[in-house]
């Protein structure tokens, strides 16, 4: 086998092994980060559900699309506020679970899904600037969510 060949096998071993290492393992039932596990798997799924409800009002623009779509956005923007609340209660308590869990779900969405966490970061994002949590400082936002308010590195 030729050295070219090898090199090509290596590469897309490392590749696979990464990508495998991004993916988000979750939580089962009884674990305490289950429910707020499925608040985040909620958003995201609104998410998609708003990007859907769109497109219908974009096919055919009248009162009652409009309607559901606005409502949709209010419910996936209402649910992703709620889940920013939560994760910051539980950094008040000095329980890190949720912000590390909200962290590893966020990295392992592709670049647009990633959009559908958005209003939780930025309701996070607000709360560190207006009210300077000790555990949660800018920097370590930048950690936790690389890529949201600025461009990742390399960009």
């Amino acid at each position: 086998m030729s050295t070219k060949k090898i090199f090509v096998m290596l590469v897309l071993l490392v590749a696979l092994i990464g990508g495998q290492a991004l993916a988000f393992e979750g939580v089962l039932p009884g674990n305490p980060l289950y429910k707020p596990q499925q608040r985040i798997f909620t958003a995201i799924a609104d998410y998609w559900q708003v990007q859907e409800l769109f497109l219908q009002y974009v096919a055919n623009p009248n009162d009652e699309t409009e309607k559901v779509w606005n409502a949709s956005i209010q419910n996936h923007t209402q649910n992703c506020v709620e889940i920013g609340k939560s994760v910051m209660r539980s950094i008040k308590k000095s329980q890190y679970g949720q912000i590390d869990m909200l962290s590893d779900v966020y990295k392992s969405l592709p670049d647009g899904a990633r959009n559908a966490l958005y209003p939780t970061l930025g309701y996070l994002k607000f709360e560190i600037t207006h009210k300077a949590d000790e555990f949660l400082t800018e920097e370590k936002f930048r950690e936790y969510f690389p890529g949201y308010g600025y461009s990742e590195p390399g960009y």
